[in-house]
């Protein structure tokens, strides 16, 4: 995989996943619920407390009307970097995501919403002629953030043992998933199996600092892992956001394989 090829395959994939997210928010605008919670009446509190700003300017800022018109900027700014990925385009998308997360308080999704920053960054500093740093430093956060997971879990003994999963299974939007869940609390082999392979699976991430060679290996490993929980709790975010650092991931994986 080449250097120009990673950093734009990873500015395309960056493209889609931004467009999805925004077309999602379009939609959920829609619903009362969505409506209700998240109306700027709701928010207006904190966002005066947090911003150094007059309340007039917050309140337009942060009004339902401007934040349809920075979701449509983000599904035209998405789909023309998909097409043809640019700078000017990642500083749009930068801020129309800062945007979107201010007026959520913080974040909406949490690691995916973290995740599109460290692409967008990253990626930012590729396209200013730094295209190996840019690389680099998506590559490292990447990683990472499977390793600190790995070592989240690792605390617990709930995960050696599997019994975590049933609950985090029952947690699912999807009533055959509970079912699954209630199954797998009955099959202790496998509980135990999957919630070790779990750990050892997101702490090797560290490993390929060392075994860069199974980069490839992994990567389909991790696209199967984001795939079944894409599937069995709808996080359809963090799938299309952590594939989208992976041309980055690899290439700077292979560029470590090539020094040793």
């Amino acid at each position: 995989m080449s250097l120009t090829f990673s950093m734009f395959f990873s500015a395309r994939l960056l493209g889609f996943a931004m467009l999805i997210q925004a077309v999602e928010f379009i939609y959920l605008s829609r619903q009362v619920r969505f409506q209700t919670v998240w109306s700027y009446r709701n928010l207006h509190a904190d966002l005066v407390r947090g911003l150094p700003l007059k309340a007039n300017w917050i309140a337009w800022l942060f009004s339902e009307t401007l934040f349809r018109t920075t979701l449509i900027i983000q599904i035209v700014t998405a789909s023309l970097c998909l097409i043809y990925p640019h700078i000017s385009f990642l500083v749009i998308l930068f801020f129309t995501h800062l945007f979107i997360c201010i007026r959520f308080r913080g974040n909406f999704n949490g690691g995916s919403d973290m995740m599109t920053f460290v692409v967008l960054t990253g990626l930012f500093i590729a396209f200013l002629g730094q295209t190996k740093l840019g690389l680099i430093y998506i590559a490292i956060h990447t990683l990472y953030s499977y390793f600190k997971a790995g070592i989240a879990k690792a605390r617990f003994k709930e995960w050696w043992t599997g019994k975590a999963l049933p609950v985090f299974l029952r947690r699912s939007q999807f009533l055959d998933i509970h079912q699954f869940g209630d199954w797998l609390e009955k099959h202790r082999s496998l509980q135990k199996f999957l919630g070790t392979s779990t750990i050892l699976f997101e702490i090797a991430a560290f490993l390929l600092i060392f075994f860069p060679t199974f980069a490839t290996i992994y990567f389909a490993l991790a696209l199967a892992f984001h795939a079944t929980i894409y599937f069995v709790f709808g996080l359809n975010r963090f799938f299309w956001i952590w594939i989208s650092a992976w041309p980055a991931t690899l290439y700077s994986v292979q560029l470590l394989a090539r020094s040793y």
